[in-house]
């Protein structure tokens, strides 16, 4: 027989330290461009062939004790174009998030983001809500997380909830 709540398990804490959290490499073949300054005319059909090779890297600084948490993330990312070298770019994102509860009813926290990043790939950039859900959480986590700014039980959330976004929407960068 099962206990009441022995399905209700919630993930361990976060172990902390230095960690990445993610790698990534990818390679695109473009049947044909148009290359930097060039404007469509009547031979836009000969445009040439070009290839691009990319890699990216997330790392992740985590620390969480009981009345303070600290995150720190910083993502290159770089981009390069075998023809059109002019495109090849070389991205940064960086995020720093830190809280401390002071007293049992006031906590102090601070968020900070930045981003160095070409046209194309700020249309790639993760959105805050995207962050949310690849952290790993029980639904009662997000909810206890979005409803009542509990992060007890899921101090990661916490870190992700509470940290600026780098980019509200990548049409937004694309509009302005």
């Amino acid at each position: 027989m099962l206990a009441p709540n022995a399905s209700a398990q919630t993930p361990a804490a976060p172990a902390g330290g230095l960690e990445i959290g993610s790698i990534s490499a990818y390679a695109a073949y473009y049947s044909s461009y148009l290359p930097n300054g060039a404007s469509v005319g009547a031979n836009s059909t000969n445009l040439p062939a070009d290839l691009a090779v990319g890699a990216s890297i997330v790392l992740d600084w985590t620390k969480f004790t009981e009345r303070s948490s600290f995150s720190l993330t910083y993502s290159p990312s770089y981009t390069g174009y075998v023809r059109n070298s002019s495109l090849n770019a070389l991205d940064h994102a960086l995020s720093l998030t830190t809280s401390r509860k002071i007293a049992p009813q006031w906590n102090f926290g601070f968020a900070a983001a930045g981003s160095l990043s070409s046209v194309q790939q700020s249309l790639f950039t993760p959105t805050s809500l995207s962050n949310v859900a690849s952290v790993s959480s029980t639904f009662s986590d997000l909810s206890a997380a979005l409803l009542s700014a509990n992060f007890a039980s899921n101090p990661q959330l916490g870190a992700v909830l509470n940290s600026s976004p780098l980019a509200p929407s990548p049409l937004s960068n694309l509009l302005y």
